[in-house]
């Protein structure tokens, strides 16, 4: 009887049999021919030469086997795409998506639209994952048939690695939960970046969820519209991703000298779009004034003069546009305190 697959080391490498059939492959990532990946790490790259063979390194050492990575160049001028085509002609799970300059929400539409993972992971190009990321999440959001993994993640620089941020303590939740968004509602609001959960692909395709193209924080309406659709979520209490906060190209440095910024604003509106189309106001109406008086404060108290200005006066001009989010902020002494700073004889040099 033959053996339909089987697999056997020799001083000159690894042989396979398959089939009947037997053949010499001397790198492990030639296995993959074998395998439909189960995971799409999805990869947008733009001019971060210094950083990328690092990430890709981390990306390609992973002890999980049929996964594959999808790199999309948003038209990157500096050295990457040679990097990027070294990388891929070594290793077959690495596939390259070319485009112009079209942002970062339009590089992780295309790579979702490419994507052949039962599960898609997006991973920033500056970024490192641990060795077992993974293997890790693969048995944890199998082991529950959710549909969002949740996972920890540790900020990093060249200096080291800075106290890892776990999602248990976040979220009231341990590993043998599996839970909706109505029992971690106050806290949907938080933990926004998609680079900290595992999503299930067919999910996101069947629920049409793509990242707003044309301006910044898209991780915040793709967030929320995945957490309140998904059927069911989990965790895992481990810091699995290694996050770079001394990138000087990174969105949290460039924004607080221009107008990027006000790009927040499009954010709130967006969410409350959705939340009212979906009816959940007004039962999350409290957190989601909470998530603007975070996210508008945090960036005003690092905004230059200008931008401040201006996102204080575009805050205060969306607040007094909707009636029912003014009637939440002036129910709450500290939302109200903050709702009074943003007018401008209120306003001091404010939200230091």
């Amino acid at each position: 009887m033959i053996r339909l697959f089987s697999l056997e080391y020799t001083p000159k490498g690894r042989k396979i049999t398959f089939c009947g059939f037997r053949f010499s492959i001397s790198l492990r990532s030639r296995m993959q021919m074998f395998f439909r990946p189960l995971i799409s790490v999805i990869v947008p790259v733009y001019n971060v030469e210094k950083y990328l063979p690092q990430c890709l390194d981390s990306l390609i050492k992973q002890t999980f086997l049929p996964f594959e990575i999808i790199c999309v160049n948003d038209g990157s001028t500096d050295g990457c795409n040679e990097i990027l085509s070294r990388y891929a002609a070594k290793d077959r799970r690495i596939r390259l998506i070319c485009q112009n300059n079209r942002g970062l929400s339009a590089a992780r539409n295309a790579g979702l639209k490419k994507a052949k993972g039962q599960y898609v992971l997006f991973v920033d190009s500056d970024d490192l994952l641990h060795p077992e990321t993974l293997s890790s999440l693969y048995r944890q959001i199998t082991r529950h048939d959710a549909d969002i993994c949740l996972f920890g993640y540790s900020p990093y620089t060249d200096n080291g690695v800075k106290t890892a941020n776990l999602p248990a303590a976040h979220y009231g939740k341990n590993e043998n939960d599996a839970f909706t968004y109505q029992q971690i509602s106050g806290k949907i609001f938080s933990r926004v970046a998609v680079w900290c959960k595992l999503y299930r692909r067919g999910f996101i395709r069947k629920r049409k969820i793509e990242f707003p193209e044309g301006f910044v924080f898209e991780d915040v309406i793709f967030h929320i519209k995945t957490i309140t659709s998904a059927g069911k979520i989990c965790l895992l209490n481990r810091p699995l991703y290694c996050y770079r906060t001394d990138n000087a190209a990174s969105i949290t440095h460039v924004s607080a000298a221009t107008t990027q910024l006000l790009d927040i604003v499009e954010a709130f509106d967006m969410v409350y779009d959705y939340l009212k189309e979906k009816k959940l106001l007004p039962s999350l109406s409290l957190h989601f004034c909470r998530f603007l008086y975070d996210h508008a404060g945090w960036h005003l108290k690092r905004a230059a003069e200008k931008p401040q200005k201006q996102l204080a006066e575009k805050t205060l001009s969306w607040i007094n546009r909707h009636d029912d989010i003014r009637q939440t902020i002036n129910a709450d002494p500290v939302l109200q305190s903050f709702y009074s700073s943003l007018s401008p004889e209120n306003r001091q040099t404010p939200f230091r």
